[in-house]
């Protein structure tokens, strides 16, 4: 695929392989990404986003929420209803500064530090506000947030997107299903 942009856009490889970033870095962000399912189809914006980013940070993260926010339009595009709607779950101020605050950061990386029990309780609202929505919302949080959502709910909420701010075009429609406490 590298090579596929390599033909259309030599000098971005060239500048981005292996100098800023090796091949199996490029490959473990579009991994996370098609885990996510963000389509990758535009690669040249993905790759350029990267050279972008990697010489500041090598974090996946950091550099996996770059890419998202360089594609915001097609990942926000395959949630939006038939109105150009985005139909979101968002947190109170108050939770997502508690959210926030559970962050930790380890020799690994940053992990969110939930107990287990408020985690199952925040799944199980979060189910209930599915359960109840005309249309498949996303979960829409700080761009601080969104990885480690997205790997705590990614198991037991596997249909649910989860978004940052930083991924909805100004133009698009937020309609809130809840807002939770």
């Amino acid at each position: 695929m590298i090579d596929r942009v390599g033909q259309t856009a030599p000098k971005l490889i060239e500048e981005l392989v292996p100098k800023v970033l090796s091949t199996g870095e490029i490959q473990r962000v579009l991994k996370q990404l098609l885990r996510e399912r963000v389509p990758i189809r535009d690669l040249a914006t993905v790759l350029e986003t990267l050279g972008d980013v990697a010489p500041i940070t090598k974090d996946a993260d950091i550099l996996n929420e770059a890419a998202r926010s360089a594609l915001a339009r097609a990942i926000c595009r395959q949630h939006q209803n038939d109105k150009g709607e985005l139909p979101t779950i968002s947190f109170a101020p108050s939770l997502e500064e508690r959210l926030l605050q559970s962050i930790v950061r380890t020799e690994q990386g940053a992990v969110l530090a939930l107990d287990p029990h408020d985690a199952q309780n925040l799944a199980a609202r979060i189910a209930r506000a599915l359960e109840s929505a005309v249309a498949q919302p996303v979960l829409l949080c700080t761009p601080a947030l969104r990885p480690h959502l997205w790997r705590l709910f990614a198991r037991v909420l596997p249909h649910i997107g989860v978004l940052s701010h930083n991924e909805v075009p100004s133009h698009v429609r937020v309609t809130p299903v809840t807002v939770l406490e």
